[in-house]
């Protein structure tokens, strides 16, 4: 019955990917060179290489766990190493901007029209809203 329901989290989690804008509303994983931890409202789920990949949707926490992970969310990447973790919200306003808070560690926000920016532990970091 568990492993039903982390099925069913991962499949409805998967769909924030494949929507009509996909990683518009969810950091989806793009690379994954090792695993990842995801703290939801009421479960925690890990992903790796070699398993379903899991979407980060708002208010998640995230801890990669080993390697590095590369997340999409509209045109801008993170990445993240082994050791960091971070909180990733998507406000309710109107614009729905996507935002982190790294918690440990840091994370590399990399985006086609600028330099990269190194994200540590401190303030919430807005991300790019552009789609």
């Amino acid at each position: 019955m568990r492993s039903l329901a982390v099925a069913l989290l991962v499949a409805a989690m998967n769909a924030a990917c494949f929507a009509p804008l996909p990683c518009s509303q969810a950091l989806c994983p793009e690379k994954v060179a090792g695993s990842y931890r995801v703290n939801g409202w009421t479960r925690s789920v890990i992903s790796g290489a070699d398993t379903p990949q899991t979407p980060i949707v708002s208010d998640s926490s995230v801890k990669i766990l080993e390697g590095s992970v590369d997340f999409k969310i509209r045109a801008t990447t993170l990445r993240a190493a082994s050791g960091t973790s971070f909180h990733f919200e998507l406000s309710t306003g109107s614009l729905r901007t996507p935002e982190i808070s790294v918690i440990d560690g840091m994370v590399t926000v990399i985006t086609s029209s600028g330099p990269a920016v190194n994200v540590s532990s401190g303030l919430p970091y807005i991300l790019p809203s552009k789609p």
